[in-house]
């Protein structure tokens, strides 16, 4: 009897044991998953932690008369608006390499000044990282993305799949806080600008578009769904990968034109003409964009659930985020330091439309039979 009594116990040992390895190899395996090198894309975890995504090698420097910028982000446990704010307070900033002109870093240092905001800085290799993730709300994205030949084609896109995953305040790296007007009308933050029930956020910018180098955003809102979508379309339907306009096809044009879809949808038509206003050029795509934009609510209110809004603010450009913290002449010779060139300057050229292109790498991937009827 004593003997079975052992039996009984030494079996029960080994099954503990092997269910506390099997645990342990689970356990490994997440954590070399979240370590992955995104080599692997079927073993890409979605979402990757901004912290994680934007991390740095401690022992990194910059080149002489460059400036590293560092991410500000808050230990977990001190309350951070979280629980008041539809959008979260974080800003994101992107460019080639963390390490800016002084000129850049300056503007930086405004963003993170604010004592409410976390800051993260995104360079090419967490953009790359991020958008080689599966998104399957957007199906058609990988495909696209071998069309994109110009850096700020896949920034642009880049900045709406971010605030899709992550929600936040996206800016241009040369804007800056209008702190004049901020402290003019009693406030010391963005909490004063971006209200707690606020799902999306954007002000008015010189041609009377949303603002594309400034947005504010709950995560998944329908804005960023149907820009997303516009911008993926447009580029879908371009002639010439090469002389893709980014302005007209991913930038404010289809930020414009995505509201504008998301307002038709709730049965209401934005106006055509504004009086005294310079008025957009009109987008080549599936979606033409006709009309201005004021400060106001879109869709008005009672019309679409309240996470479905967007509220715009502002009567005129740089009243609340200056557009262009830095002179043509001074972002040039610090985009020149920085190794960095204007779009326009990488458009060539390429005689092949994206479906065509598409097309092309459909029928050269591996072996294909043909077709039975």
């Amino acid at each position: 009897m004593m003997i079975k009594k052992q039996k009984v116990l030494l079996v029960l040992g080994w099954a503990v044991l092997f269910v506390e390895r099997i645990i342990v190899t689970i356990n490994t395996i997440e954590q070399l998953s979240d370590a992955n090198d995104f080599k692997n894309t079927q073993q890409r975890k979605r979402p990757i932690s901004l912290q994680y995504l934007t991390q740095i090698n401690p022992s990194f420097t910059c080149p002489g008369g460059l400036i590293l910028v560092q991410d500000q982000v808050y230990p977990k446990n001190i309350s951070f608006h979280e629980n008041i704010h539809k959008i979260p307070l974080i800003v994101h900033q992107t460019s080639k390499t963390r390490c800016l002109a002084p000129e850049f870093a300056s503007l930086v240092d405004q963003w993170k000044s604010d004592p409410n905001i976390q800051y993260y800085f995104h360079d090419d290799e967490s953009m790359h990282n991020f958008m080689n993730q599966d998104f399957p709300e957007f199906p058609t994205l990988s495909t696209v993305l071998s069309c994109i030949i110009s850096p700020t084609l896949k920034a642009d896109l880049w900045r709406y799949l971010l605030l899709w995953e992550y929600g936040g305040i996206y800016a241009d790296l040369d804007t800056l806080p209008n702190w004049d007007f901020l402290n003019g009308i009693g406030a010391d933050s963005f909490l004063n600008i971006i209200h707690s029930n606020d799902y999306g956020f954007l002000v008015v910018d010189h041609y009377h578009y949303a603002s594309q180098y400034f947005m504010a955003m709950a995560p998944r809102h329908i804005l960023m769904y149907y820009t997303i979508q516009t911008a993926l379309s447009n580029i879908l339907l371009a002639s010439d990968t090469g002389k893709i306009n980014p302005a007209r096809t991913t930038g404010p044009s289809a930020l414009h034109a995505g509201l504008q879809a998301l307002v038709a949808d709730a049965g209401i038509n934005l106006p055509t003409s504004l009086k005294n206003q310079a008025q957009p050029k009109k987008v080549h795509g599936p979606i033409k964009v006709v009309g201005p934009i004021t400060a106001g609510i879109y869709p008005p209110p009672g019309i679409l659930d309240p996470h479905m809004s967007v509220r715009v603010a502002g009567t005129e450009d740089n009243q609340i985020v200056r557009r262009e913290g830095l002179k043509r002449g001074q972002k040039n010779l610090a985009y020149q330091l920085m190794g960095m060139r204007h779009f326009s300057t990488t458009r060539s050229r390429t005689n092949i439309s994206c479906l065509a292109l598409v097309y092309d790498n459909i029928r050269n991937q591996g072996n294909r039979t043909s077709p039975v009827y």
